[in-house]
């Protein structure tokens, strides 16, 4: 008897906005997010389903109720389907990690299964433990069809594995589904990677294609501020004293800056030339994930109204407006954390 898998991986989140390794560590879903759901669930509205799984981190549950809530069906989580643990490197920036270790990250890249970080699992250990509950999975529900949703990373070793796919996990679509065929204890590929379903308005890969078509890097990462920094600032800008200043680095150059204090984002700041590149949502995420590490609920941020381009920022990453006239609007933005959500 074939049993159907649908392996999908979850849909995006901080992670892939803010561009920082999250593997265990626990993010949200993005406001775009949330609309990949809806399209996932409108792709899966006549597909039939036996059962669903998911990892039981909050990105792949939440992405899970695209099948789970209009199927009527409960949601089993497994832990096994969770991404590599990082350890040490859990929640640091891509752009740091290429920066400061570059040898280790082109190991995590290309060649995982050499990959080492402190307090990490090595790539055999995450790669059985998915391939195990996958296994189980298929064999309680022969002949049926089930949807698993999982990770980008866990998924992608899982295929090389299994069927002698190239490990690359950045090729997979946020929301991107592959079709698993089971019987008698081996595995078929349907097809890989599938996000026919995402308008290009709301993929995330589409909305990043200026950067992995060209091949180049636009990870950054963030320090404490010198004096020459003075040349990036905005005009007639000066860092309050009692507020934190967080210095954007590409590779080795500055190019903007976060302003925040114990409980709010004053200014979020990038050279023009760095603009439209989607760098302002790292800026956004260096501010978000120390504010809730905090204990802040929301962020709370004023923008002249005439500024347009700032008003557009906030509002696609889903701040609602609280106050607005001719001259100041101010958007609050819920940070809360997954466990109180």
């Amino acid at each position: 008897m074939k049993t159907n898998i649908y392996l999908i991986r979850h849909a995006e989140a901080e992670g892939n906005i803010y561009r920082r390794l999250h593997g265990h560590f626990d993010s949200l879903l993005t406001h775009n997010g949330y609309r990949q759901v809806e399209a996932l669930k409108a792709r899966f509205a006549d597909v039939p389903v036996d059962a669903v799984y998911s990892s039981d981190l909050f990105r792949t549950r939440e992405t899970a109720k695209a099948i789970t809530v209009p199927k009527g069906l409960p949601l089993r989580t497994d832990p096994r389907f969770r991404e590599i643990f990082a350890g040490e490197w859990e929640n640091r920036c891509f752009g740091e990690l290429m920066h400061f270790e570059p040898e280790e990250m082109d190991r995590f890249n290309h060649r995982p299964e050499e990959w080492k970080a402190p307090g990490a699992e090595t790539y055999a250990a995450f790669t059985g433990r998915f391939l195990a509950a996958l296994r189980e999975a298929a064999e309680e529900h022969a002949g049926r069809t089930i949807a698993i949703f999982s990770h980008g990373c866990v998924i992608s070793a899982g295929l090389h594995a299994l069927l002698g796919l190239p490990h690359n996990p950045s090729i997979c679509d946020n929301t991107g589904v592959s079709l698993l065929r089971w019987e008698d204890g081996d595995f078929a590929l349907e097809y890989l990677y599938d996000n026919s379903h995402l308008k290009p308005e709301i993929s995330t890969r589409a909305r990043q294609r200026w950067w992995w078509e060209q091949g180049g890097s636009f990870n950054l990462w963030f320090r404490d501020p010198v004096p020459e920094d003075r040349e990036i600032y905005a005009p007639d800008y000066r860092p309050p004293k009692e507020q934190h200043t967080g210095i954007a680095v590409l590779g080795d150059k500055p190019v903007g800056y976060v302003c925040r204090d114990r409980e709010s984002l004053s200014i979020l700041y990038l050279l023009p030339e760095y603009r439209h590149r989607r760098m302002g949502d790292q800026l956004l995420g260096e501010a978000v994930l120390h504010l809730r590490a905090q204990g802040v609920k929301a962020l709370n941020v004023g923008i002249p109204t005439v500024n347009l381009e700032a008003l557009s920022f906030f509002a696609r990453h889903g701040a609602e407006i609280v106050q607005m006239d001719d001259v100041y609007t101010v958007y609050r933005m819920d940070i809360r954390g997954p466990e109180e959500r």
